[in-house]
């Protein structure tokens, strides 16, 4: 909680703003057209598929010893929303539910230090992977939203004038 507070000290809004998109960090805009845009979009792609390994490979690293709790990791991608990264859920063996109870019932029964200190180690590498799964999947449709934008607008620039659009 105290990384969340801000320094009474620290002075707000300190850095000037740039006048024009164009001055603005290529960090947060590494692109100037369409064609910044499609290669920026091929190395989210790249990016996600790393990802989506990564979940994959997370989940069979700890599954076998997780077992022996009734619970595993399951990469579960919520394609129907348009996601391409699939975010790692807590599952019950016996009954399939998923989510953060599965965890919490497990934490709560066990009683040596160690093996709750291994489940809090898993579940906080659960919770990064899935920050940065949720991060891409957001980028990236973001992004698929901002390309059909731009070809609309290329559309709308060929078809030339007295066109109209409701």
């Amino acid at each position: 909680m105290r990384a969340m507070q801000r320094k009474t000290d620290e002075p707000r809004n300190s850095y000037s703003l740039p006048r024009h998109s164009y001055e603005r960090e290529k960090g947060l805009f590494p692109f100037k057209g369409k064609g910044g845009l499609l290669k920026y979009m091929d190395q989210m792609e790249e990016y996600a598929a790393h990802l989506e390994q990564a979940a994959h490979d997370f989940t069979q690293r700890h599954n076998t010893m997780l077992k022996q709790y009734g619970i595993n990791l399951t990469p579960h991608t919520e394609s129907k929303r348009g996601y391409r990264v699939p975010m790692v859920r807590w599952r019950n063996l016996q009954d399939r539910t998923m989510g953060m109870p599965q965890f919490d019932r497990v934490i709560c029964q066990v009683r040596s230090e160690g093996e709750r200190r291994m489940l809090y180690e898993i579940e906080v590498e659960r919770c990064l992977l899935n920050n940065q799964a949720g991060t891409v999947n957001t980028t990236m449709r973001r992004l698929k939203t901002t390309l059909e934008s731009l070809e609309h607008a290329e559309e709308m620039l060929k078809a030339g004038p007295g066109l109209r659009t409701v």
